[in-house]
This record gives structure tokens, sequence and C-alpha cells, in this order.
């Protein structure tokens, strides 16, 4: 809706550019398009500023998850590659954390038809359709 009344507002404000000549900025400039690339220049800036904001936020976040050992002993290659395989073997062990609350109903889809047999429906050659409940 407001795309449609600015093409509007536009259309009529170019019909009457004659009467509004007295209107423009230094003689040259029609106070609209300067409304406008005023406005889209402060979106702009502001989109830039967040962007910088996020990206500074999204540093510090990794920051404070890196483990910096500048203090303590330096490690030797054997010691380092044992550190990786253990942490690797942790993430390994994690249980994965469901997307959803379980429940009996989740093995069906709208239509009532188990995902079992969506899955043997699928494997039938396409001459036969697959059985329904």
């Amino acid at each position: 809706m407001m795309n449609f009344l600015w093409c509007v507002i536009a259309l009529q404000l170019q019909s009457m550019e004659d009467t509004l000549k007295t209107f423009y900025i230094v003689q040259k400039y029609e106070p609209l398009s300067l409304f406008f690339l005023s406005i889209f220049a402060m979106v702009l800036v502001l989109q830039f500023v967040s962007m910088l904001v996020h990206r500074w936020g999204t540093f510090l976040h990794l920051m404070s998850s890196t483990r910096i050992d500048w203090c303590k002993k330096t490690h030797t290659e054997e010691e380092f590659a044992r550190f990786v395989v253990s942490e690797t073997q942790k993430l390994q062990n994690l249980e994965p954390i469901p997307d959803y609350e379980g429940g009996d109903d989740d093995d069906f889809d709208e239509d009532g038809m188990s995902l079992s047999d969506f899955d043997a429906s699928l494997q039938q050659p396409s001459g036969q359709p697959g059985k329904r409940r």
C-alpha cells in the first residue's frame, strides 16, 4: 500500500512539474527526490552500523569460547593430537537434542498415514500404489 501511495504521489508531482519549479532546492533538485535519498541513506547507514555491531557481538562470542594458553607451557604436537582426539570423542558421544516434544502422534502425518507406511510405499514399484490404512 505504501509503494502504491509513493507511486501516486511521485506521478502527481511529476505531472505538476511546471507549477512546482519554485519549490525546487537550488532550482535544480526535486524535494521529493531529496527526501527519498535522505531516508534511503539513513537506512543504509543504520544497516551498516547494525552489521558492525552484530559482527562485534559474534567476535566477542567466538572469543569467549576460545581457549588461549599464552601463560601456560607450550605443548608438543603429540599432546595437541591427543587433545584433539579426546575432544572429538567427547563430541561424538553427545546425545542429540530433539527438535520437538516427543509424543505418540509423531509417527503419523495429517492424512493418518504412518511414516513407516509412507517409506514402504516409496519402496514399491511405480505401477503398484501403496496400501493406506
